[in-house]
């Protein structure tokens, strides 16, 4: 044995489609919708424009922007979550 623990050496693998289907998502490495996040929304809430806490795009930060935290509550943060 030179390379693996426990098991004798074996030729590298070829050919054939690898298909990743057991657990990935995308979406920021590391980043859990917590508590961080929703003091960042609170300290906005009610505000107007243009603001990384309108998690809806609708030009306030609201209750609407609150159902899209909640929704994301302790789970991995969405591809592209402005709030980190």
């Amino acid at each position: 044995m030179t390379g693996t623990i426990g098991q004798a050496d074996t030729g590298v693998s070829h050919g054939g489609v690898y298909v990743n289907s057991a657990g990935f998502w995308p979406g920021s490495f590391g980043c859990i919708v917590n508590l961080t996040d929703l003091k960042l929304l609170a300290e906005a809430w009610m505000n107007l424009g243009s603001h990384p806490a309108d998690l809806d795009a609708s030009g306030k930060v609201d209750l609407a922007d609150f159902a899209v935290l909640s929704a994301w509550w302790m789970i991995h943060c969405p591809a592209n979550w402005p709030l980190k």
